[in-house]
């Protein structure tokens, strides 16, 4: 998946989910790695998160937790409820 012009591989497994976090992204690896057991519904807003996430590292904006959790929720259930498929962003590599 391409984020600002950067190629970001997507891993979606179960290592994630053994530290109890739904998604990571990492700037410098260029990866979003994903827990692979998650509902339908929560893969599609942790993708949302970490690409905001990645953004947010690019871009140096230093958002917050908070305001990061605000803009995927708000984000997800704007692009959800106007259904807009998301599920190509979750492409298994």
């Amino acid at each position: 998946m391409k984020i600002l012009g950067y190629e970001f591989t997507v891993d979606i497994n179960k290592s994630v989910v053994e530290d109890h976090v739904a998604g990571q992204v990492s700037i410098p690896l260029q990866r979003i790695e994903m827990a692979g057991d998650l509902a339908p519904e929560q893969m599609e807003s942790t993708i949302i998160h970490e690409i905001i996430e990645a953004i947010n590292g690019l871009m140096q904006l230093d958002l917050k937790e908070r305001q990061v959790r605000a803009l995927e929720v708000g984000l997800w259930g704007t692009l959800r409820d106007n259904g807009v498929d998301i599920s190509p962003l979750l492409k298994r590599k």
